[in-house]
């Protein structure tokens, strides 16, 4: 029997993205949650940076690239928690780099938005406070060498690195969606007669109804009241504010 496909093929999603077409009355909503996502692209861009290369030099190449320094305006800085402020008593999480291509900053601020609505006070893995560890799946995130609380990009560090998110070598756009699409959209094309996840098109005439509740079980009448990933990426890319490779 052969295995059954969990997201669709890489020129399907192109297809997909290409022939997405926005509902007229969520364009307003979609667009203010573009502006916040704007709002906060240095935040997004520092957490890619630090993936990359590690918290050590992640400011470092913010200030190179754009004279902008994110975090530190001394060596001195109180303002963190010790584990973003001491580079030399950090978790490999948050120091060591990756050999990964560095992560685009809007497909943080996607999994930021859809996970937490865009709160900087909760983790990036699920949506959990961060004042504790994280209790949904995954559990007990993050792991970045000290208790709680947290600063939230210490937990987006973890986040990315735990789902091996950081090892994605190329970042067209099929393979953005899948990793959009697997990080929580899953299960709905394998299980379902091959439906598209509303965690990418919620909000385009790719998507009606049909939602996971939050016990996990599939209400085929349950309606997604916020946009999808891969409908916040269109929109961008029609406003000229990304370009996707194809």
């Amino acid at each position: 029997m052969p295995a059954v496909s969990t997201t669709p093929t890489d020129i399907e999603y192109i297809q997909l993205f290409d022939s997405c077409k926005i509902k007229p009355e969520k364009l307003g909503e979609i667009n203010s949650v573009i502006n916040k996502m704007t709002g906060n692209q240095k935040r997004y861009e520092y957490i890619s940076l630090a993936v990359k290369y590690g918290i050590r030099y992640a400011d470092y190449y913010m200030y190179e690239r754009s004279g902008y320094c994110y975090f530190f305006e001394s060596p001195n800085d109180t303002s963190l928690h010790p584990a973003l402020r001491d580079y030399m008593t950090a978790a490999p999480v948050l120091t060591a780099g990756s050999k990964g291509a560095q992560i685009p900053w809007y497909f943080i601020a996607c999994i930021h938005f859809t996970e937490t609505g865009g709160s900087f006070n909760r983790h990036l893995h699920n949506g959990d406070p961060l004042l504790g560890f994280t209790k949904m799946v995954p559990k007990g995130r993050p792991q970045v060498g000290h208790k709680p609380p947290f600063e939230f990009e210490e937990s987006a560090i973890d986040a990315l690195k735990f789902l091996r998110i950081d090892r994605e070598t190329y970042w067209n756009l099929p393979r953005m969606l899948r990793w959009l699409e697997k990080y929580n959209g899953i299960g709905y094309y394998a299980y379902h007669n091959k439906m598209l996840t509303p965690y990418l098109w919620s909000y385009s005439n790719h998507y009606n109804k049909g939602k996971y509740r939050s016990d996990g079980k599939f209400d085929a009448n349950l309606v997604s009241k916020q946009p999808g990933c891969a409908v916040i990426l269109k929109r961008m890319e029609e406003l000229g504010l990304i370009k996707m490779l194809r």
